[in-house]
């Protein structure tokens, strides 16, 4: 819940300083200071927002290549996951709520820097000195474009 939160309130801030439809309710002195102090704190927000959505779609794939393993051997017995046992039943349903958790955190993670890539210079996401920490928002946001959004979670 505190990811939640932290993403959230990052993106209102973001977009209450930009987006004319809420920025009217910040005084232009005080906009101008947060999006300073954003721009100037930027390489402490985005390294671990990046780690955040790596870790995090690395375990939504493990939880699904799991899940897919507990299928093709309940399917080389012949049996279905309605034919599982209690134990088997326990272990299925881990995988499927740590897929589900980690998948809405991704989705959190996406809608925070979408609307940074709205409402942000692009530069302060693609900047050399990111890719050179590490931090490739480019390769990663194009691998996530391939990915079939409503199978992440």
């Amino acid at each position: 819940i505190g990811v939640k939160i932290c993403l959230e309130c990052l993106k209102l801030i973001t977009e209450d300083c930009t987006d004319s439809d809420f920025n009217a309710k910040i005084s232009t002195s005080r906009r101008n200071d947060i999006l300073l102090g954003l721009n100037e704190m930027s390489s402490c927000i985005l390294p671990p927002i990046f780690e955040l959505l790596s870790t995090q779609y690395g375990q939504v794939n493990a939880a699904k290549s799991t899940l897919q393993q507990m299928n093709a051997y309940l399917a080389s017995n012949g049996r279905n996951p309605s034919q599982m046992t209690p134990e088997e039943q326990v272990q299925y349903q881990q995988q499927i709520d740590k897929r589900d958790v980690a998948g809405a955190i991704v989705a959190d993670v996406l809608g925070t820097l979408e609307k940074f890539c709205q409402s942000m210079p692009l530069d302060w996401m693609f900047n050399l000195d990111n890719q050179q920490k590490g931090i490739d928002f480019i390769s990663a946001l194009l691998h996530l474009l391939q990915e079939d959004t409503a199978n992440i979670p």
